[in-house]
């Protein structure tokens, strides 16, 4: 008796898969926070990698996989990131690198979901989604980490569906975006396999298990109602769970009035470091309330230029000019300021960091933070030390000098009129990265006090993208964020997401405001266990794919096939 064998239908031309990757490139970008739609779309989250999806399982070899995995990282960057062409003067290594980078995450990416693709056809949308998952999880973490253009972004603005990040972290939502859009592709556009008889045609061996056809095979379509039955069930629970966030009762211990002051100048400028004090002590004290003085005032990322405490005698008792630093200090009583300046962590190894002082009305330095997530081969360059590099990096790319990476997890104390709170400053992006503001609140932290420059970028979709980031990590350890930012977004968030002040971005303004502090009895389930999901997630990826290569490594021959197991397609 013959042996039967079903095979899929004749792949795609690499012409079509590369349209479905710049198809889907352009609706990704276009669904995550961009210049037209400042919070993204909703509705494009839910589509926009269904053409990327049907790519590569169309694609007709592994290779036509990674080249369309590769125009889908390059184009979907450079929309989406533009803005990093505004880097200073070496932004085309800036939006080169993370363009370059990107193409080399999303090789490898499309090569991962190639191979498990390859798996049981009823486990492609399930194993598509969890490798998604696993690589926003493996691109937000470490040196290079970049935490920018996840699959839940596009979702910001609804917060119920946002909650529960304080049990699974961001990655948990990452795998139910990306399923909606792989069981869309597969709904809109399903795999007819078509039956072949040994002899017919030269074989070869591929691993896409196969479908008979036939009278009573049933519609492709059905084979995928169960997913989408148990994904409904899932973001129905999702929902459930942030509707009663909201309702649910995270003690207040505290609140505090803040001044936070906006001057809307790029701190970048070497020639505006004393107009950039100048104004924002003029708005300080326009922000200040007669009746009621502040318990704290907060400057963006950088706004001091020159290290202190070192030019504490120099240059802020003179600077700007009329006006001196260490004079309005005086003014503020009792009130700290927290500002972002360099400072000098080890001068005889030349180590500085860009830190977040906290100085008192006297000028005395009372703590630092200085920080640990810097921007690589930007803030920050590997084997600094070596000449070659150090050559390389100033007079090529035009990189004068480098921040050191500050290992101390400092938490800072500000006294209130009722008692004393510990906060954190994570500085500019690190309010992106989960783990470093999670970290933060295990060593004690009661709120996050962001201080950022992204003026830099001249763009508001740079300033929504990073608000977007940030705003998770106020969720998942259900702490205050306070974000001061010299162009945008300065903002208060509170520990559901929500943002009862903020202030247009661009515009040079300063505001007293009263923060409320939250503390749960206990640290939430993400706080204390970290990002499991995203780690589950990379370890059933490299499952599938060590199962998918090993079975394709123990094939039958022709004449020897388990019908319905072993795939052929023409040769």
């Amino acid at each position: 008796m013959k042996s039967t064998y079903f095979a899929p239908r004749q792949a795609l031309p690499f012409l079509n898969v590369a349209a479905l990757a710049l198809t889907s490139a352009v609706a990704f970008a276009a669904a995550l926070p961009n210049e037209i739609l400042l919070y993204g779309s909703p509705v494009l989250g839910f589509v926009a990698l269904a053409p990327y999806y049907l790519a590569i399982r169309e694609a007709a070899t592994h290779r036509h996989a990674v080249y369309a995995g590769c125009l889908f990282g390059a184009v979907s960057t450079v929309l989406s990131n533009y803005w990093l062409a505004n880097f200073g003067d070496f932004a085309v290594w800036t939006v080169g690198g993370v363009t370059i980078g990107y193409i080399g995450y999303n090789a490898l990416l499309s090569s991962v979901l190639w191979t498990v693709m390859r798996s049981r056809r009823d486990l492609r949308p399930l194993l598509f989604a969890v490798a998604w998952a696993g690589y926003e999880f493996f691109k937000s973490i470490g040196y290079l980490g970049y935490p920018w253009g996840l699959s839940p972004y596009p979702f910001v603005s609804i917060l119920p569906a946002l909650q529960i990040v304080d049990i699974t972290g961001v990655y948990a939502l990452s795998f139910l975006a990306v399923l909606v859009n792989a069981l869309v592709a597969e709904l809109s556009a399903p795999r007819i396999e078509t039956l072949r008889l040994p002899g017919e045609t030269r074989l070869k061996r591929t691993f896409l298990p196969a479908v008979p056809t036939g009278p009573n095979r049933p519609h492709p379509r059905l084979a995928y109602i169960p997913h989408v039955a148990w994904w409904g069930l899932c973001v129905g629970l999702v929902l459930i769970y942030g509707s009663a966030a909201f309702s649910r009762d995270i003690p207040k211990i505290d609140e505090f009035e803040a001044v936070l002051v906006q001057q809307n100048m790029d701190a970048w400028d070497p020639g505006a470091a004393s107009e950039t004090i100048r104004r924002s002590q003029e708005l300080t004290r326009e922000a200040i309330r007669d009746d009621s003085p502040p318990d704290i005032v907060l400057w963006s990322e950088t706004t001091l230029r020159y290290p202190y405490p070192e030019n504490r005698d120099g240059f802020y008792a003179t600077q700007p000019a009329g006006d001196p630093f260490r004079d309005f200090l005086s003014e503020l009583d009792n009130a700290p300021l927290l500002a972002g300046a360099p400072y000098v962590a080890d001068e005889s190894r030349a180590e500085s960091w860009n830190a977040a002082l906290l100085i008192d009305s006297e000028g005395n330095l009372i703590d630092r933070y200085g920080k640990q997530q810097l921007v690589p081969f930007a803030e920050n360059v590997p084997f600094w030390e070596v000449p070659q590099v150090r050559s390389f990096f100033q007079n090529v790319v035009g990189l004068p000098a480098v921040w050191s990476i500050a290992t101390e997890e400092t938490i800072f104390e500000l006294s209130t009129g009722s008692g004393k709170l510990a906060f954190a400053a994570p500085i500019c992006f690190e309010d992106a990265f989960s783990g470093v503001v999670r970290d933060l609140t295990r060593e004690g932290a009661d709120l996050h006090m962001n201080l950022t420059n992204n003026a830099w970028s001249e763009t508001k979709s740079a300033q929504t993208q990073h608000l977007t980031a940030a705003l998770f990590r106020a969720i998942e350890n259900r702490r205050t964020l306070v974000r001061s930012t010299n162009a945008g977004v300065t903002t208060v968030v509170d520990p559901w997401g929500r943002r009862p002040v903020e202030f247009p971005m661009f515009l040079e303004m300063a505001e007293q405001i009263d923060v409320p502090v939250y503390r749960p009895e206990q640290l939430t389930v993400f706080t204390t266990l970290g990002n499991v999901f995203g780690v589950i997630a990379v370890a059933i990826t490299l499952v599938a794919v060590g199962a998918v290569a090993h079975r394709a490594g123990h094939l039958p021959l022709p004449g020897r096939s388990r019908t319905g197991l072993t795939t052929w397609t023409d040769g």
